[in-house]
């Protein structure tokens, strides 16, 4: 539900009160382009998109857009760098004073799991 509920968001500025029978492909395209252009990813984009996807095949009107509709392409190039013992070991050590003692497990967390930001601000003990 928050997930959903955080990807509403830039679609509510976008499209507004825009009734669901009334989308076109010019239009979804159209706000992945304006996404594009203000600098989000192209996997938020398409998260977003899939979010109005859902919502339009609940109304029954995605087929009238989904021929049209694609995906952004996924990242290109590097997903993942690995990191010697050395370096993140430099930028841990500097993290590691009292008043930084949250960033410090939250970046040790980061570099042992590969947990993303999101993930670890809503982990629950």
């Amino acid at each position: 539900m928050q997930f959903e509920k955080e990807r509403l968001v830039p679609l509510d500025k976008y499209f507004g009160d825009k009734p669901l029978l009334r989308f076109k492909a010019e239009g979804v395209t159209g706000y992945q382009t304006a996404r594009l252009n203000a600098g989000i990813s192209g996997r938020t984009v398409n998260m977003e998109t899939g979010v109005l996807r859902r919502m339009l095949k609940r109304a029954k009107a995605w087929s009238a857009v989904s021929e049209d509709v694609k995906a952004l392409p996924g990242r290109q190039g590097t997903v993942a760098r690995f990191y010697r013992q050395t370096s993140s070991g430099c930028s841990l050590k500097a993290a590691s004073k009292p008043e930084w003692m949250v960033v410090h497990c939250a970046a040790v967390l980061a570099v042992s799991t590969t947990c993303r930001g999101v993930e670890i601000k809503n982990l629950r003990r």
